[in-house]
């Protein structure tokens, strides 16, 4: 089964101010307890700075 994890589009301040974010730890711990079994892919959307058009067209490629 394919599974697609999304953290989505918010205003992050810690991106504002520090210009960058960390990873979003509870997705990994989700995908590290079931990626033995599924294909799990992981998006990011505030450190790949994804608008949520483009978060919709890039569920859609995948």
């Amino acid at each position: 089964m394919k599974i697609l994890l999304v953290s989505p589009p918010t205003e992050s301040i810690i991106k504002r101010v520090i210009g960058t974010t960390g990873p979003p730890l509870g997705l990994a711990y989700l995908a590290s307890m079931v990626r033995k079994e599924h294909d799990v892919k992981i998006v990011d959307s505030i450190a790949e700075e994804l608008t949520l058009e483009d978060l919709k067209k890039l569920i859609k490629r995948i």
